[in-house]
């Protein structure tokens, strides 16, 4: 089994294709804030014992309240004083340490990406260290997690959550996250999993490398552009037709897209699926216009398309302008 740089372990030709950070609401149960506040009033106890430990250290226990020296108490060091409030100061140590613990366990999977989806597995990180792989094939349902709570007085209320229940084939359920695009992986595992509506094996890698329908030769591909500063949709250019879409798709209607340019077929099979999926109404507004009456150019890292009586700038990647280039130059 592979590693990325990341550490994440891979099987031989895997490739993460969506990642995460945690985030969102948990929906924990009740006990682990009644720990939390019960910490917390420990801490607060251990706080408040710290001041009046340095205070007592740095003068004499041989004195009482009123400043008088005790006649029948010899008088008793600092370092003596330390070491008869050695247990006090380990439990205060303890507890810090405790919190510090927690913090970072909580925190950690919101600082970085801590939840990958490969077209084989969702990998997650472990708390301690290490990540826990869940095979796809395992998973027969993945929802979200909507937590239960029962009031005082049996009022019931129920908070979706940004965690996930996965029921694996033992018929086990078992919960993941929380994960800050939650959504995003629903939508991958229902148009991917659930009705193959989508190949993960078509989306391009997390890490950079292209999908396989924008390292075809025979089209242009570009998944994201822009156009005075605004994000628009993908932008395909076939042998005879330019399909912009003007809005931006969500990730699983972008993944069909890929999908299809992943298809086996010539170019003008690719350019019929993209256009009667751009016409089907599903991805908002678009255009359709000719390839000769477009007449496509790329000038730096902005393409050029002719659209009746005025020219439409789209800006793209340097990456995707050289694809860009690449492709009309071949094409001449």
């Amino acid at each position: 089994m592979a590693r990325t740089n990341t550490g994440l372990p891979l099987e031989q030709g895997e490739k993460v294709v969506w990642q995460s950070r945690g985030g969102g609401p948990a929906g924990w149960g009740a006990w682990v804030y009644v720990v939390a506040a019960l910490v917390g009033l420990h801490l607060c106890g251990t706080l408040a014992f710290v001041p009046i430990l340095i205070l007592g250290a740095s003068t004499s226990s041989s004195y009482d309240s009123y400043g008088e020296p005790y006649d029948d108490r010899p008088e008793m060091s600092t370092s003596d004083y330390l070491a008869a409030s050695l247990p006090s100061l380990l439990c205060t140590l303890i507890s810090f340490g405790f919190v510090g613990a927690a913090g970072y366990v909580a925190i950690k999977p919101r600082l970085r990406p801590s939840y990958f989806l490969t077209p084989r597995a969702l990998v997650t990180t472990k708390l301690l260290g290490g990540y826990e792989r869940w095979p796809l094939d395992r998973i027969r349902e993945m929802r979200q997690y909507v937590a239960v709570y029962h009031g005082r007085y049996g009022q019931r209320q129920e908070v979706p959550t940004h965690r996930v229940e996965l029921q694996l084939d033992s018929g086990a359920w078992v919960k993941v996250g929380p994960i800050a695009e939650m959504q995003g992986l629903l939508d991958l595992y229902e148009h991917a999993v659930a009705t193959r509506w989508i190949e993960l094996a078509s989306l391009p890698e997390i890490g950079g490398e292209l999908a396989p329908g924008e390292a075809r030769s025979d089209v242009l591909f570009v998944a994201r552009t822009r156009t005075t500063a605004m994000n628009y949709g993908p932008l395909f250019v076939g042998p005879t037709r330019v399909i912009r879409f003007t809005e931006v798709p969500e990730a699983h209607q972008l993944a069909r897209l890929y999908t299809l340019l992943a298809r086996e077929g010539d170019a003008a099979e690719s350019e019929e699926l993209v256009v009667s999926t751009a016409r089907g109404g599903s991805f908002g507004h678009f255009v359709d216009a000719a390839r000769e009456d477009a007449r496509p150019s790329v000038d730096g890292t902005t393409i050029t398309l002719r659209l009746g009586e005025r020219s439409e700038p789209v800006e793209v990647s340097s990456a995707d302008a050289d694809r860009a280039r690449a492709f009309f130059a071949s094409r001449r």
